[in-house]
């Protein structure tokens, strides 16, 4: 199926371009509507009569199918063609997909707002969405037209991602089924790869370009706040009816383990030789004052079993093991100067790297304006830093360039309590405070 590329521009494009795809979308479904025949060769009947498993499945024909019929050959109802013998069932469930995908990069970051704009003016389509927020969304659907964004997937689905690594065998899921041996579980898990997610702060947003959905929505005791973009359509922010939650949480767990290991096991150790520099949800960063703490982890393995198989690269994806972000290698300097804003620099392949971090900072300012030693004299000197960026935004879907000067290095952090020397700090409420 080709159709010739059309080509407009004006200002009503969007508009335009919906036109195009519902008349697409008209298309498609009538080649998808009408079922070719099947014509088998001699060599396909032979070929069917031979085949000893499904096609689909790949499970053996058992005698109950070849005794009752259930075997059927498999077909492209699109060409005709033959494709493989199969069992009934799953030759029905084999069905073709009932929605037809259209994709943009960064459809959810731009192109999803230009089409908003003139979506609300296809009225005998349905609309569907699923939303981060009032603004972005990540897929929305007119008709049996679903726009999805390739920026946002990658280039298979997690759950195919899953299926190819199983077809290699077990092997691939060697530390997997360590902690999950029974297999009836490990196979649910294996079916999707998340399995863990914070719902709380979900939304549901609908969208409405008729007078007779708007009053729908708004009816519900769910019903939270409503924007309506330009005259034709219509959003609506309603409150998840009905909230899942899992009784521990990811990140529980992960703070569990961190704390755990710190006073239990390395500050028994190392006392007042062990400086806590900065932390993170799963990730803590220390001063060790010790001549070899690798040699240490070595001779104390009861302590550090969890570091050395990380160590060893024998566990590197066991849950609960620790791993040591550089391999190995010792860091030269490090500054953090508050949550998610910090400057690292360590040798590696003879080569000086520095690693970056700085929250609410767009990543291109972060890689060209930023050096280590500006987080430095940041830290040395109490000073504070800001940085101007550019970048599209929208509201009510209407896109505008905006310039933003955001503070991007600042020495102060008032979420502790600071010694005298800038570097030093305690939680509120410690005990040594007055």
């Amino acid at each position: 199926y080709t159709q010739p590329i059309v080509t407009y521009v004006g200002e009503d494009a969007s508009e335009q371009f919906l036109h195009c795809m519902i008349q697409e979308q008209g298309h498609i479904q009538t080649i998808l509507k009408s079922i070719q025949p099947l014509n088998l060769s001699p060599e396909e009947e032979q070929e069917y009569d031979s085949t000893p498993q499904c096609c689909i499945c790949e499970q053996l024909f058992s005698l109950y199918d070849e005794k009752y019929g259930t075997v059927v050959r498999h077909h492209n109802h699109l060409t005709g063609k033959f494709i493989g013998t199969a069992h009934n069932v799953c030759n029905i469930n084999c069905k073709q997909a009932e929605f037809i995908p259209v994709v943009f990069h960064n459809l959810r970051g731009y192109d999803s707002h230009l089409i908003m704009q003139s979506v609300g003016l296809l009225k005998d389509s349905n609309i569907k969405c699923i939303a981060n927020n009032m603004e972005k969304y990540i897929s929305f659907s007119l008709g049996s037209l679903k726009f999805i964004d390739s920026l946002q997937f990658m280039n298979s689905s997690l759950e195919k991602l899953v299926e190819n690594l199983k077809l290699s065998g077990d092997q691939c899921f060697k530390i997997f089924f360590e902690d999950f041996p029974n297999r009836e579980h490990a196979d649910l898990l294996l079916r999707k790869g998340k399995t863990l997610q914070k719902c709380r702060k979900y939304v549901d947003v609908k969208l409405a370009h008729t007078e007779k959905k708007l009053q729908k929505y708004v009816a519900r005791p769910t019903f939270q706040r409503m924007k309506i973009f330009r005259s034709c359509g219509c959003r609506k922010q309603l409150h998840q009816s009905k909230l899942r939650t899992t009784s521990l949480l990811w990140n529980d767990l992960a703070k569990f383990l961190m704390y755990n290991y710190y006073f239990n096991h390395l500050k028994p150790t190392y006392r007042n030789n062990l400086t806590l520099l900065a932390t993170d949800t799963d990730s803590f960063m220390y001063y060790v004052e010790t001549q070899d703490v690798y040699r240490d982890m070595l001779q104390k393995i009861y302590l550090y079993q969890q570091i050395i198989h990380c160590l060893q690269m024998t566990e590197k994806k066991k849950i609960g093991v620790f791993k040591d972000e550089l391999g190995g290698v010792p860091m030269k300097e490090f500054v953090a100067l508050r949550p998610k804003m910090y400057s690292s620099i360590y040798d590696k392949n003879d080569k000086e790297i520095n690693e970056k971090s700085c929250k609410g900072i767009s990543r291109s300012v972060v890689k060209r304006e930023l050096m280590h030693e500006h987080y430095k004299d940041t830290l040395l000197r109490s000073t504070q830093t800001k940085h101007t960026m550019f970048g599209l935004h929208s509201d009510h879907h209407i896109m505008y360039c905006d310039k933003i000067t955001n503070i991007s290095l600042s020495a102060f952090d008032d979420k502790r309590y600071w010694f005298d020397d800038g570097i030093g700090s305690v939680a509120y409420g410690h005990y040594a405070l007055p």
